[in-house]
């Protein structure tokens, strides 16, 4: 499915709703800090998105959509700039089931956690026969350990973890 390459973007009183999905993963973000005109939504390509947001200049950039020619569209305008992309209609974007809230058991310093994950990258494998060495093993124990092993070396580091109790 080609709208699988692409990004939901659903306007509506309470923001702006980002979402993408494989069909077996699905990430969504809700964008409060943002000023909604009128409710919608469209589908369109996510690496085309992207790129016309970094070729704006301006902070303040200005999502419209638009159908076109029986397809959706949406223009990305900052300043005298406007990138207009092809999209899907926003109904033909597969159902994805809403999960609801789960609590956090622990917390980590996600700065702490990058640095930790690029130290023990360096030894993975690109052998696809091999998944089990492409992997990082972040077990939950009181500081988490990420351990990464190629087919010739082991990396380890190990992060602080801060539980956060649980309401009785």
């Amino acid at each position: 499915l080609p709208m699988l390459s692409g990004v939901r973007l659903e306007a509506s009183g309470s923001g702006v709703a980002i979402e993408a999905t494989d069909l077996e993963l699905t990430a969504r973000r809700v964008v409060h800090d943002v000023t909604v005109e009128g409710a919608g939504s469209v589908v369109v390509p996510a690496k085309a998105l992207v790129k016309a947001v970094a070729a704006m200049s301006e902070p303040k950039i200005v999502l419209e959509s638009h159908p076109s020619d029986g397809r959706a569209g949406l223009d990305v305008r900052a300043g005298t700039r406007t990138v207009r992309l092809q999209g899907w209609p926003a109904d033909e974007w597969p159902a994805v089931p809403r999960v609801a809230a789960i609590d956090p058991i622990a917390s980590i310093d996600a700065p702490a956690t990058a640095e930790a994950f690029e130290r023990v990258a360096l030894c993975a494998s690109d052998d696809q026969s091999r998944p089990v060495l492409m992997s990082v093993l972040p077990p939950l124990i009181p500081a988490i350990a990420s351990v990464r092993i190629g087919p010739a070396e082991m990396a380890f580091t190990r992060m602080p973890l801060t539980p956060r109790s649980r309401a009785a």
